[in-house]
Formats: structure tokens, C-alpha cells, sequence
């Protein structure tokens, strides 16, 4: 076996003393990565909230604006109107008169 020279140790030494700082630099960038995933899912999750609140401040406001409405306002107004009476009123005297599908 030959002797190593010393420049080659010298070499060899100073790449294994980068071996540390890659492994650190390689922590670092994994470690920022994670950061930016956690901080966009945190924007992601506050902008949630922020969409439900409004939502929920909507719909407070709606039932304050309706709550005292008349709730039968339908059964007073609407179903006492009697539309198309004169369209009823034929569609009687058709089918007084024998008008039968099947037979057109």
C-alpha cells in the first residue's frame, strides 16, 4: 500500500468538512418549505372563517330585516287572489262538453 500524499488528505479533509454544511443548508430549505406550506394553509383556514362570518352576518341580518313580518302573509294575501278565473271558467266548460285526450 502506497502512502496517501498530503495534499490529498488535505483535500479529502476539507470535503468532508462540507458535508455538515450541506446537510445544514438541506435542514434549512426543508424546514422553510414547511413554513411557507403551514403559513398558505393559515391563509387558507383564515380566509374560511372570515367567508363564514360573512356568511353568518348575512343571514342575521336577514332574519332581523323579516322578523316582524306577518308569517301568514301568504295564507292572507296570496291565496285569496283568484287568478285566471276566466281561463277557469273555460277550461270547465270544455270539460263539460266531453273533451277527451285520446281522441285528437
Amino acid at each position: 500500500m502506497q502512502a496517501i500524499s498530503h495534499q490529498r488528505k488535505v483535500v479529502y479533509v476539507l470535503l468532508l468538512g462540507l458535508v455538515p454544511l450541506l446537510l445544514v443548508g438541506l435542514h434549512l430549505y426543508s424546514q422553510n418549505t414547511q413554513q411557507e406550506t403551514l403559513a398558505l394553509e393559515l391563509d387558507y383556514a383564515t380566509a374560511q372563517a372570515n367567508n363564514k362570518a360573512a356568511k353568518e352576518r348575512l343571514n342575521k341580518a336577514v332574519k332581523a330585516q323579516f322578523r316582524n313580518n306577518d308569517h301568514f302573509y301568504i295564507d292572507k294575501e296570496i291565496e285569496t287572489i283568484t287568478p285566471l278565473s276566466e281561463e277557469t271558467e273555460r277550461l270547465k266548460l270544455i270539460l263539460q262538453q266531453g273533451y277527451h285526450h285520446e281522441e285528437d
